[in-house]
Parts: C-alpha cells; sequence; structure tokens
C-alpha cells in the first residue's frame, strides 16, 4: 500500500546499514534515501546487496515488534535473533499446557543490556527482568497456568542494538 514497513538509520555516518530477519513478501520495495534531505552528490556511489534465505524454524521472524505480530513459539525449542535495528522490540509468543514453573531464558548480546519481561493472555505484566549490564544473560521462572502468554524482549536502552551477534530465547517448563 505504499506505508512505511520498517525505517532503519543505525550506524554511525558512512557506516553500513544492516536488517536482519525481515520476512519477505512477494512484494516489497526497498527505498534508500539520503537522510539530510541534501541533494545526492551523484560522485559518491554505495552498494546494496542481498541476501535472501528461507525462514527455517529457530529463527526470529520478523516484524515482531508488537503483541499483534508475536512470533510463535514451542516451549522447550530455542529461537535466535537480533536486536536490531536500534530500537527493536522483539515479541514471542507461547503456550503452556499444563500448570507448572516456566523458565525463560534469553542469552546476553554484546554491547546490549536486555530486558524480558512476562505477559498473560490479557497482555498484563506478569513478570520483567534486565541485565545489571550489558553482554549478561537472563533467566526468571514463574509459575503458571494453562494458557497462551506473550515475553517482549528489548534492549533496556533503545540506542543499543547489534546487527552482529544474535540471542538465543527459550521457554522451559521445570
Amino acid at each position: 500500500m505504499g506505508n512505511p514497513i520498517l525505517l532503519v538509520d543505525n550506524m554511525g555516518k558512512e557506516q553500513p546499514e544492516v536488517l536482519t530477519g525481515i520476512g519477505a513478501r512477494p512484494v516489497q520495495y526497498l527505498v534508500v534515501s539520503e537522510k539530510s534531505g541534501k541533494k545526492a552528490d551523484a560522485k559518491q556511489s554505495y552498494t546494496l546487496t542481498r541476501k535472501l534465505t528461507p525462514w527455517q524454524p529457530g529463527l526470529e521472524y520478523e516484524l515482531n515488534d508488537a503483541s499483534g505480530t508475536a512470533q510463535a513459539v514451542k516451549v522447550g525449542e530455542p529461537v535466535d535473533g537480533y536486536f536490531a535495528p536500534k530500537g527493536d522490540v522483539d515479541w514471542y509468543e507461547f503456550n503452556v499446557y499444563q500448570k507448572g514453573a516456566v523458565l525463560l531464558e534469553l542469552s546476553g548480546v554484546l554491547n546490549v543490556r536486555a530486558t524480558m519481561t512476562l505477559y498473560d493472555q490479557e497482555y498484563r505484566e506478569l513478570k520483567s527482568a534486565s541485565a545489571s549490564k550489558p553482554g549478561e544473560s537472563i533467566s526468571s521462572e514463574t509459575a503458571l497456568e494453562p494458557g497462551t502468554y506473550s515475553a517482549r524482549l528489548s534492549p533496556s536502552d533503545a540506542t543499543q542494538s547489534n546487527t552482529r551477534d544474535k540471542y538465543t530465547f527459550r521457554v522451559r517448563m521445570r
């Protein structure tokens, strides 16, 4: 429809921009523009590269930036993702089929101090945990009834991102 899906302006001057894990649709357009609004210098070129890979279970599928577009995960199966671009938030949804303790685990990512928040099916916050420093892993255990739950993962500071190093998120029953 011509509406922007994602705006990326992560890196510093003359540094490459990177998009990771974006789910491709049959028709998508990528618009590259000069951010300053000045007329571009035709002598300054850039290279645009793309790598399309089939989606694989266990990988994050963007856009999962809101509760309405949460990516489904199965209890016990890990998913790898990225905190990128800056301001990225990742939502995952999972089902609990029997009452018990559920352990949420998020591996640390270099230069990112992560936060992990658990929500019930009404999107009421149940529990939140944050890494005390960048690169630190988080784990949080909560007793849950059967139902559908969501987890929101994000950097504690929206200016933090890492396009190179992935995180691993896992939900386990105890």
